[in-house]
């Protein structure tokens, strides 16, 4: 069972919690890790409970083979075929019909095929071919480990008529590079002097201000010039003399 979000066998059912031997954690597939986990039983009314031996002790299980393109699609299908014939027997088919039937009758529900079924579907990078069939729940991963056992003994025949793909990622190495660089004709190199810039250096052109003119502050010295003599003022004949 599932309770609280723990997975294990239940061992013990008290008033205020449940004990379960725990499956799975860090242990691959249905098997256990030999924890023990007590959960409160008010986890029963939070979360959901997932039982998976009560009316019916089988599961559904599937087996998924990619196939390469180009393969025998037809020869992949034949494989699983005999593939899930071996599990197939007739004490489990016999056992899972009575107990599917009680379900079927207990909970009104649609009635389902138990026999090994297999499907083709096409992806992008392969043909995937699988098989579904019944296992009982305490023999899934045994049940799944002889499956691929028997599965890759008849892909790896002689023929060779199915291929098994996987993802491949292709490294592509870039091309070489190949510059060729060339000289300019002479006309049309880059000299280092400027013909504008190529004229004497005591040569000023008209337009460039005296070198007093444009000496920094030389407008701003004062004036020490004497100041300019005024003339004499001229007698009037009506003003008394020596005045």
């Amino acid at each position: 069972m599932q309770l609280g979000g723990i997975k294990g066998d239940g061992i013990d059912i008290g008033i205020l919690r449940t004990t379960l031997m725990e499956l799975r954690g860090w242990v691959a597939s249905d098997l256990y890790t030999g924890r023990i986990v007590r959960i409160a039983n008010r986890f029963v009314f939070k979360s959901p409970v997932f039982n998976y031996s009560g009316d019916f002790p089988f599961l559904w299980d599937e087996l998924r083979l990619p196939v390469k393109y180009g393969s025998d699609h037809q020869e992949a299908r034949r494989l699983l075929e005999e593939v899930g014939s071996e599990v197939d027997g007739d004490a489990l088919t016999t056992s899972a019909r009575i107990a599917w039937s009680g379900m079927v009758r207990k909970y009104l529900l649609e009635n389902d095929t138990l026999e090994p079924q297999v499907t083709l579907v096409l992806t992008d990078n392969w043909m995937e071919v699988t098989l579904r069939y019944v296992v009982n729940v305490k023999r899934r991963r045994s049940t799944k480990d002889l499956l691929y056992t028997l599965l890759l003994d008849a892909v790896n025949r002689p023929d060779g008529r199915v291929q098994i793909a996987s993802t491949t990622v292709q490294l592509v190495e870039a091309p070489p590079l190949d510059i060729h660089i060339s000289q300019p004709p002479a006309d049309l190199r880059p000299t280092d002097q400027h013909p504008a810039d190529q004229r004497p250096t005591d040569q000023r052109p008209e337009d460039a201000p005296a070198a007093s003119e444009s000496r920094p502050g030389a407008d701003l010295r004062p004036d020490r010039s004497p100041p300019p003599q005024r003339p004499p003022a001229a007698e009037s004949p009506d003003s008394p003399p020596g005045r």
